[in-house]
């Protein structure tokens, strides 16, 4: 092998030894919370809800709509979440979310309000690194609690349910302290794409 091959090998190698260190060192960070903020939920409380919303999104082409008197609105859903790296590519943790579905009104002297309470417990499985991009996919399983009210109402009413996030493909981006994140999943934190913020510790 000729001086030339030798001195490439040996750059190449120790790129590449560079390159793991600073992978190492953007991760050492065990502990990340994030804010999130999500629309068009999807969760077990809204199930039977989802005809009256499609049947008001399209009453302005169709004619009045049956199920509600004026436009649904959605209101964006704000999680905070809480994850531990327990490996290089494995980490758990917890997410609170607070959401209105949606509002509108059901008869023309009650205004109907849904919202939301959950807390999921999240595995979060990471595809592909390096020191500036994470590529990854997660599941979340947890409990929530649904309101609704009416302006009629003096007292809410509440019921329970399951609740879950799945996310097929994620993106984290950012430093070795602070950085965002956009997901593109399902569920409880919001559905098509969900974007986030977060600090490292």
């Amino acid at each position: 092998m000729s001086r030339t091959s030798k001195l490439v090998i040996g750059f190449t190698l120790l790129c590449l030894l560079s390159l793991h260190d600073t992978v190492a060192e953007s991760y050492r960070k065990k502990n990340e919370l994030l804010l999130k903020v999500g629309m068009f939920p999807l969760m077990e409380s809204c199930a039977s809800y989802f005809i009256g919303v499609i049947d008001a999104l399209v009453s302005p082409f169709a004619g009045k709509s049956s199920s509600f008197d004026t436009a649904v609105y959605t209101i964006p859903s704000f999680s905070v979440e809480y994850l531990r790296n327990i490996a290089n590519r494995h980490a758990v943790g917890t997410t609170a979310t607070v959401g209105v579905p949606f509002y509108g009104t059901s008869a023309p002297e009650s205004m109907l309000i849904l919202y939301y309470v959950s807390m999921t417990f999240k595995y979060r499985f990471t595809y592909w690194q390096n020191s500036r991009v994470r590529l990854y996919g997660s599941a979340a399983i947890g409990c929530e609690l649904f309101f609704i009210k009416t302006e009629r109402d003096e007292e809410n009413y509440m019921q329970r349910y399951g609740s879950f996030q799945n996310v097929g493909f994620g993106v984290q981006f950012g430093g070795d302290t602070m950085f965002g994140v956009a997901e593109l999943g399902v569920g409880t934190e919001g559905s098509l794409l969900v974007l986030g913020a977060g600090f490292k510790f």
